[in-house]
């Protein structure tokens, strides 16, 4: 059906102007790929260096960080490659999921879509996040970092790729300090749909910081540990060892 661009808006750190940069769609592409002297000039910084596998097959190093971007009218944090002179600039899946933006390679467009909730794929429900398998249900703690970086609280969570993003007690954020700024609308298991509130939460996970997506789930609610932040991660699930295990990104697979 053909590649087409989109505009992305890159928000500089101090939040005092933003760049507008035509990217390819590129749902191949595990995170977002942007010139890395834009990046810096907007003075995002690398953060670490990670593995990305390419089209061929090959594996290379580089650098990503953690940017302020524009999409659709949803601003959010999002990962960041810091791309070399002359690579084209490239949205990536991860970045798109954030915003809840689906690709329409027949229009040649982005179109608003839902989250999903509570599908446990990880456990025997098709979904294209790191599948391996269906061998029961495992949790995994989840440190969740208050908004003012002094505390953090660790949860126990059920690893779920069915569910889009992480759910949280809503409580347990609130008390964090951690405020949902937005409503979203989430596929639940039976096909029902209901609105969400969601935020931006600091967290750690198997030892990796980031900034991710987060559920005020309701009283009761299980805590989830979803596909969203486990990309962020770059954590595969085992589901037969039970475990979560170090993978690599993609990059330059067009898989629109």
């Amino acid at each position: 059906m053909g590649t087409f661009s989109h505009p992305v808006e890159v928000i500089a750190a101090d939040g005092s102007r933003f760049v507008s940069v035509d990217a390819l769609v590129d749902t191949g592409s595990t995170y977002t790929c942007l010139p890395g002297d834009l990046l810096r000039e907007l003075g995002i910084i690398p953060t670490e260096r990670i593995r990305t596998e390419l089209a061929d097959g090959s594996i290379v190093e580089e650098s990503v960080g953690q940017a302020r971007v524009r999409l659709e009218g949803v601003e959010r944090y999002t990962i960041v490659i810091f791309a070399g002179e002359g690579a084209p600039a490239l949205l990536g899946a991860y970045t798109l999921e954030g915003a809840l933006l689906a690709v329409d390679p027949v229009g040649q467009r982005l179109r608003p879509t839902h989250a999903l909730r509570y599908h446990r794929s990880t456990f025997g429900r098709p979904s294209g996040h790191h599948q391996e398998g269906s061998m029961g249900t495992f949790s995994h703690p989840i440190e969740v970092i208050a908004a003012d970086g002094r505390r953090s609280v660790t949860v126990d969570a059920l690893v779920d790729t069915g569910s889009t993003y992480t759910c949280l007690p809503a409580g347990l954020l609130r008390e964090l300090g951690i405020v949902p700024h937005r409503r979203i609308r989430s596929e639940l298991a039976d096909g029902s749909i209901v609105e969400d509130g969601i935020g931006e939460a600091q967290v750690r996970v198997a030892g990796i910081e980031l900034t991710t997506i987060v559920i005020f789930a309701g009283e009761g609610a299980p805590a989830l540990l979803g596909a969203y932040t486990l990309e962020g991660a770059l954590l595969a699930v085992d589901p037969v060892g039970q475990r979560l295990r170090p993978t690599h990104a993609l990059r330059y697979n067009h898989r629109n």
